[in-house]
């Protein structure tokens, strides 16, 4: 890897409760709750749009 992609990662942290999480951990985070509300989401979407 990079030294700058490194550095960039390094410099970044989040605080939830009393956890501290990196910036490679936030966007984990981050997409996975998006996965987890957009997939209930596109299956009811879909559901609707199903031809009989």
């Amino acid at each position: 890897m990079s030294s700058r992609y490194m550095l960039f990662s390094a410099l970044e942290s989040y605080a939830l409760g009393p956890e501290v999480i990196d910036l490679i951990g936030m966007v984990t985070v981050i997409y996975l709750v998006l996965a987890l509300v957009a997939t209930p989401v596109a299956a009811v979407s879909f559901r609707h749009h199903q031809v009989a």
